[in-house]
């Protein structure tokens, strides 16, 4: 089923870029940018168009910008730095490029990827140089990546800019409560068959003038972000289609899917992060996606789980800004001399976060932190996943088989 709407989808497509210029003046009821009128949106006259695309958001798009005062206390020295990184923008998958291959053929998805990674890097080490600047040796630097090639690529980009199993594995309990059962996405599905997602079909058919499925805008919406992740300096064509309330509802419904995914929907999605964060505590010195770290930290946890039938515009849960490719998350340790005590900041996306249990917004002293997260150490990722399979290597620290849910 899936690979005809892809067929019909390449076959109407090559006519796209004789409707886009009528599409994209199209009359709907949308909220305009600024000098445009409230019932018409043009997106070739719009400055600003709408860019948060969920986990294939552009980093450039997502990241903040810290300092070293961000990170290390006034008098204090950082130690040791811990940086957990997603991989940087990739190829779609081998689904998507069958349905991209007659209008996209010179992907440039790699490159651009590892410089993400030699970019986010290279700031890491200019927010604290004392501690990254110094010569590489096997003892003083560890790297980690998961199985996956994109992800060994980004790492070696990342080692590229300092120095000029997914974590999934095998988990029982995740397979049985979220992978294999169909109810675990049931808020996405009912939002997808809702009122909102019905309206999106709609407005992307009238403006492109073609009937369309919604197979075929979940396509379209894929192309156009993914075109957008390549080249952030860009506008994409194929987001000619969208308008930026329609957007911000195919926003919502790929945060559903990754709060009960990934995030707190079920105890388990985050219970199995204890691996990376133990490995915080204990080395300060893993791999993991980083929203279940996020989760098992208590970032980005809004009062009421999202549904299906609100969309709440204030939610903190925004895949687009803390999911984006190349994502991470980054902690410090720093000695400080004056006060005889370890400072521990925190970043996501080279913005800093509050951490649960700290006094200052700008991070713990060490007896905080590890009172609030210490119970991490303990970590038998066999129990909390109700693994029966003894053989399963899970317990000695290694990588097993990988995948990436961040579709």
């Amino acid at each position: 089923m899936r690979r005809q709407t892809h067929t019909t989808f390449c076959c109407w497509v090559l006519v796209l870029w004789f409707l886009s210029a009528a599409a994209a003046a199209a009359t709907v009821t949308v909220t305009a940018p600024q000098g445009q009128t409230e019932d018409l949106y043009c997106f070739t006259d719009d400055l600003t168009p709408y860019n948060k695309f969920s986990t294939k958001t552009a980093y450039s798009l997502a990241r903040g910008e810290f300092t070293h005062d961000d990170l290390v206390p006034k008098g204090c020295e950082a130690r040791q730095a811990w940086h957990l990184v997603r991989h940087g923008t990739r190829y779609p998958s081998e689904d998507d490029i069958a349905a991209f291959l007659l209008v996209l053929p010179d992907l440039q998805a790699d490159v651009l990827g590892h410089r993400e990674l030699e970019s986010l890097s290279a700031r890491y080490q200019e927010a604290i140089p004392n501690l990254l600047r110094q010569p590489f040796t096997n003892d003083s630097f560890k790297f980690r990546h998961t199985a996956r090639q994109r992800t060994a690529e980004s790492a070696r980009a990342y080692a590229n800019g300092l120095f000029g199993h997914d974590f999934y594995e095998v988990c029982d309990k995740y397979v049985t409560e979220v992978d294999d059962n169909p109810e675990a996405d049931r808020e996405n599905q009912l939002f997808q068959d809702g009122p909102e997602m019905t309206s999106v079909v709609a407005s992307v058919s009238r403006r492109l003038g073609v009937g369309l499925e919604f197979g075929e805008v979940e396509v379209l919406y894929d192309a156009c972000r993914f075109y957008k992740a390549w080249d952030p300096t860009a506008a994409s064509p194929w987001c000619v289609a969208f308008t930026p309330d329609d957007l911000k509802v195919l926003e919502y419904w790929k945060d559903l899917h990754y709060y009960y995914i990934e995030g707190y929907g079920y105890n388990v999605d985050y219970e199995m992060a204890c691996r990376p964060l133990q490995d915080l505590l204990q080395h300060f010195s893993a791999i993991s996606p980083p929203l279940q770290v996020m989760a098992r930290l208590g970032l980005y946890k809004d009062a009421s789980p999202p549904s299906h039938d609100h969309i709440d515009p204030n939610r903190v849960w925004r895949t687009s800004e803390h999911g984006s490719f190349a994502t991470n998350i980054a902690f410090t340790l720093s000695f400080c001399s004056q006060e005889d005590e370890w400072w521990v900041s925190a970043a996501v996306s080279e913005k800093v976060v509050v951490l649960g249990g700290c006094a200052s917004p700008l991070g713990c002293t060490w007896e905080e932190f590890i009172t609030t997260y210490g119970n991490l150490l303990q970590c038998d990722f066999d129990a909390i996943c109700q693994n029966t399979d003894s053989g399963t290597p899970t317990s000695s620290g290694e990588c097993c088989v990988v995948r990436d849910k961040l579709t």
